[in-house]
Parts: structure tokens; sequence; C-alpha cells
């Protein structure tokens, strides 16, 4: 019965798991290399503002 399970849940995921590939125009490759720039800028402004929030709540505890 377990083996049942397992092949019930493998089949999907060899059917469909796989990835495709396809050649994009050169605007959409050179508007996503643009936007990596952005969202890490994005990520780093977030990182950087929950850490600072830490460490005042950390500085608030020892004063």
């Amino acid at each position: 019965m377990k083996q049942v399970k397992y092949l019930a849940l493998a089949t999907p995921l060899a059917l469909f798991g796989t990835s495709a590939f396809a050649a994009l125009p050169e605007a959409v490759t050179d508007a996503i290399e643009g936007a990596e720039a952005d969202i890490a800028t994005a990520g780093g402004l977030i990182l950087a503002v929950i850490i600072g929030i830490k460490v005042f709540k950390w500085i608030q505890r020892v004063f």
C-alpha cells in the first residue's frame, strides 16, 4: 500500500516537474538584468531596517 502512495506522488512530479527553456527577446533579458540591481538594493535596505530594529530593541533592553 505504501508503494502505491509513493507511486501516486512520484508520477505527477515526473510528468510535470520538468522545466522548459525558451529564447527571450533581448529587451526582456535586459529588463530582467536591470531589475536585479533594484531588487538587490531593496532587499539590502529591508535587511538593514530589520537589523536596525533588532539592535534598537537590544539596546533598549540593556538600558
